[in-house]
């Protein structure tokens, strides 16, 4: 098991700024990364107005199985999460931390000064209660929970949604959540984004089984040897083929001059 930063007395790098600024925090396993998480990322940092959204790939999720590496999912979530305001950080890789709880009381250690906000989709509020210490987590830091296709009417009688009911305030006070003391929540209404890592792997899996391997070759198609060439047609000189002789006719009879058809993709 690799040894955690901590442990070799090695700097932790974080994302970025932190002092005096607001910080959206998302974790997860990006397995794969999508339009949806995106939706998500930049429903709560324009509805909020922070500073910056932190990405924080998730090295094993607890209540996740993945079996893409931790460094091909970080890559993929840099290539299409990160942005100018957005980072994607393998700070908790960095940290060795494994549930949230830890994560963020480790962030908060480092970087006391910053208004931490955690941001989720509404389909994981549903499960929130399954999450390590999730109550200590949600009066740790205010959390944003942002809607997700059939997720929002779960969410809204969730054990969270149950409990902090009195914490809660309006989406139209948004922007002060990251300035309110935990315990403080709200729940963005926003145009849906129905797409999920769920159903993203279960086509890529889909695709693979489909798509011919690398090794099959293209059924070997007949072509009958070209008659002889007509009285009177030379053979041309050899090395230099011509529009005229042998060559030229072997052209124009097997169309010679047309270019291939490009391969077909293949199927997603």
């Amino acid at each position: 098991m690799p040894m955690r930063a901590e442990t070799l007395h090695l700097p932790i790098k974080l994302p970025g700024p932190t002092d005096g600024l607001a910080i959206g925090l998302v974790g997860g396993s990006f397995d794969p990364p999508h339009s949806g998480h995106l939706h998500l990322i930049e429903t709560a940092r324009k509805a909020l107005g922070l500073d910056a959204v932190w990405v924080i790939p998730s090295p094993g999720n607890p209540l996740k199985s993945t079996q893409t590496p931790f460094s091909q999912r970080l890559a993929a979530a840099k290539a299409l999460l990160g942005g100018p305001r957005v980072r994607v950080s393998d700070i908790e890789a960095q940290l060795g931390t494994r549930y949230s709880i830890d994560l963020v009381k480790a962030l908060k250690r480092r970087a006391p000064r910053a208004r931490f906000v955690w941001i989720m989709g509404a389909d994981s509020l549903a499960s929130f209660d399954q999450w390590k210490d999730w109550r200590t987590l949600a009066r740790t830091l205010p959390v944003c929970v942002v809607s997700r296709p059939g997720a929002s009417p779960k969410a809204g009688t969730s054990r969270f949604a149950l409990m902090f009911a009195g914490s809660r305030i309006a989406p139209g006070l948004a922007r002060t959540l990251s300035n309110r003391s935990a315990p403080a929540w709200t729940l963005l209404n926003a145009p849906y984004d129905a797409t999920s890592s769920t159903a993203l792997r279960g086509r890529t899996t889909d695709a693979a089984k489909t798509r011919p391997t690398a090794s099959a070759k293209p059924a070997a198609t007949s072509v009958p040897p070209p008659s002889a060439p007509p009285p009177g047609v030379s053979g041309g000189k050899p090395g230099k083929p011509s529009g005229g002789g042998l060559f030229g006719w072997l052209k124009r009879a097997f169309g010679g001059s047309r270019k291939a058809s490009p391969a077909q993709p293949a199927p997603r």
